[in-house]
């Protein structure tokens, strides 16, 4: 089931060069997504994947300052249908696939792309929101692990995995990138 228009707000991004549709209730993108896609090096012309995409914020930002080819992996339907939504209003060419990042459908794990970029939730187990789809996109249901795995056996050789995530989480990522990334930065 999708968002009703009364349940939208359309949001200046960038200074007002990006808009986008997203619920007021539930997930809502902010300071992160454009944080991650400054910090993604990729180059006019290259591939980014997206795991756990939401409305598409952190691509769509990003191919807002380079012209990328853009794909999407989100796991709540009524968030990738905004996502499409807004990378094509935004004039954009995003593909993105409804589908649980531990289980991507055979297409997906067929690619290899030059960049994954990636925003895992931030909270562990405890008190969930009562807001189902804010609870998914904030609270870790699938082990971070999972989540790095699924970034490096998506990025190319010499691929650049971008993500974001809480600084006491720095020394698990460490862990979990060290034996199979190359540069860590």
């Amino acid at each position: 089931m999708g968002f009703l228009t009364s349940q939208l707000t359309h949001d200046a991004f960038l200074g007002g060069k990006l808009h986008l549709w997203q619920p007021v209730k539930g997930y809502r993108a902010a300071t992160d997504p454009v944080l991650l896609a400054a910090a993604c090096p990729a180059t006019k012309g290259q591939s980014v994947l997206e795991l756990g995409c939401g409305v598409g914020a952190a691509s769509l930002c990003l191919r807002t300052r380079v012209d990328v080819e853009l794909s999407g992996v989100e796991l709540q339907s009524s968030y990738a249908v905004l996502a499409r939504r807004n990378a094509s209003e935004a004039g954009y060419a995003m593909t993105v696939v409804d589908a649980d990042l531990a289980n991507l459908p055979a297409d997906v794990r067929a690619r290899s792309f030059d960049h994954v970029i990636l925003n895992p939730p931030y909270y562990g187990p405890g008190t969930s929101s009562p807001d189902a789809g804010r609870d998914k996109a904030l609270r870790e249901q699938t082990a971070l692990a999972t989540w790095v795995d699924t970034a490096l056996r998506r990025a190319g050789p010499k691929g650049c995995v971008t993500l974001i995530h809480l600084a006491e989480r720095v020394g698990d990522l460490i862990e979990l990138l060290n034996p199979r990334a190359g540069l860590i930065e």
